[in-house]
């Protein structure tokens, strides 16, 4: 198994430092600002992944549900989720007329049935780390849940997470995802 990207990234700024103090001021500030964009960009990448990934667990459940194409099932939980984050709602494939209307009547349809969303994210003593995504809907007018569980990288991991592992000492953290309040 390879180096993480941030095991990597550790290691050059180590072999750097001896060196930094050479470095002229406006180097350092220059360097400064690329090391804060990176991390910066590093962080937004891992949020957006996972949540995409919580997304995706919720267009899967929506597919066994009702049988719609994948691409109109994850149209679908963006609306139920009101997400406009143009980095997911922009990359999905141009609609139709008729996938328009699609989309509407599983979004209606996945309000009268799920209760809510949980994105669940556990630590482990170590190893990957747990992301559950819980969908919790209504069977026979019972409460059910579809759960999909996927391991889940350190640096990998939203930063608000990791930061609330390391920070509070947390082994759980929870997002409530479908209905927003």
């Amino acid at each position: 198994m390879g180096a993480s990207t941030f095991d990597r990234f550790n290691r050059l700024v180590e072999e750097m430092k001896s060196e930094l103090d050479n470095f002229p001021a406006p180097l350092k500030e220059e360097l400064g600002r690329y090391v804060n964009h990176f991390i910066t960009s590093v962080e937004r990448y891992n949020d957006l992944s996972n949540k995409q990934a919580v997304y995706r667990a919720v267009a899967r459940f929506l597919q066994k549900q009702f049988a719609e194409p994948s691409h109109v099932c994850l149209a679908a939980v963006y609306r139920l989720c009101a997400e406009t984050d143009p980095h997911f709602v922009n990359k999905l494939p141009p609609q139709t007329h008729a996938a328009a209307n699609a989309v509407a009547r599983l979004t209606a349809a996945a309000r009268g049935l799920i209760i809510g969303v949980k994105a669940i994210y556990l630590r482990a003593a170590s190893g990957d780390h747990l992301r559950k995504t819980e969908v919790w809907f209504a069977d026979g007018g019972k409460p059910a849940a579809f759960t999909l569980e996927e391991r889940v990288a350190w640096d990998h991991l939203p930063a608000d997470v990791r930061e609330s592992f390391l920070r509070d000492g947390a082994g759980l953290q929870v997002f409530k995802v479908y209905p927003k309040e």
